[in-house]
């Protein structure tokens, strides 16, 4: 697992970070496909990975929108809230408890957020959502999981040498759950390993990946 302290912050101008990825961490961090399933058994810290991704992009795009989920609020806090405070560096920006979110310097942030029921992705119905992360992807119905994808949209000036990672989604999860089936119909069984494929247009036609833990 990557490693990291609190001593992550920013440093001439530049986020200094202490995470240190391995290589399949550095595989999902530098893909460029923009529809991507971390996937694998549990241990080679997808959920880090995610975590990463959230604090590297806030920094570096002003302004930007990022949704990180899990199913329940239990898992959330446990895996997600309480390790961000611990690793997100307190001079980038500052934890809000009541709205569970991170507000970045630049005006962007990151929220925490989940749908232990069908119906509540519909909290979510006027959201533009930047980059989407979801942990345990497995764990969320089709159902929930194309709902949120449609609020996957961005209208931020992203420079250009960004916009193959914003607007994207990029989802973790260990084998097994009610969403097993669509996320092995949609990642596994879709390509080859680590191939880039682009999504049939009705599933939002992305380019798709799936990256082996």
């Amino acid at each position: 697992m990557g490693k990291f302290n609190t001593g992550t912050g920013i440093k001439d101008g530049k986020l200094v970070d202490a995470y240190i990825p391995h290589p399949k961490q550095v595989l999902f961090h530098k893909t460029f496909a923009n529809e991507v399933l971390f996937g694998g058994s549990a241990g080679p810290g997808k959920s880090r990975a995610l975590r990463a991704e959230a604090l590297r992009w806030a920094c570096t795009i002003p302004g930007l929108q990022i949704y990180l989920f899990r199913r329940t609020f239990p898992e959330l806090e446990k895996n997600h809230i309480i390790p961000s405070q611990m690793e997100f560096p307190k001079d980038l920006g500052e934890y809000k408890s009541q709205a569970r979110r991170w507000e970045f310097f630049n005006g962007s942030m990151s929220h925490f957020c989940h749908c232990q029921y069908e119906q509540d992705v519909f909290q979510y119905q006027g959201a533009e959502i930047h980059l989407l992360l979801i942990d345990e992807l497995t764990t969320f119905t089709k159902f929930q999981y194309d709902y949120l994808r449609g609020r996957v949209r961005c209208t931020l000036p992203v420079p250009e040498k960004f916009k193959h990672k914003v607007p994207g989604i990029y989802c973790a999860s260990n084998p097994g759950g009610v969403g097993h089936t669509f996320c092995r119909a949609r990642w596994v069984d879709y390509a080859r390993p680590m191939e880039v494929k682009r999504a049939p247009v009705l599933e939002g036609g992305m380019l798709r990946q799936y990256i082996p833990a």
